[in-house]
């Protein structure tokens, strides 16, 4: 998959965080996005991790039930 010339694309990302010191945030403000849907894997590391930096920084956040994964034994 490739982004389209218009979509938003974060900075890249080290952590689980995809927010975290990178430009997202300031790009979901500067276009006025407040509702983030979020899908990925590891969802108990960096989907959960993403979706609560979001919460806090007062978006309105839903998890896709049927397009996250995590590890099992």
């Amino acid at each position: 998959m490739q982004p389209k010339a218009d979509d938003i694309v974060p900075a890249f990302h080290r952590g689980f965080d995809s927010s975290f010191g990178t430009d997202l945030g300031d790009q979901l403000t500067r276009h006025g996005i407040e509702k983030l849907g979020l899908a990925g894997f590891t969802s108990e590391t960096c989907v959960e991790e993403t979706g609560r930096h979001a919460l806090e920084a007062g978006c309105h956040v839903t998890f896709s039930n049927d397009a996250v994964g995590d590890f099992t034994e």
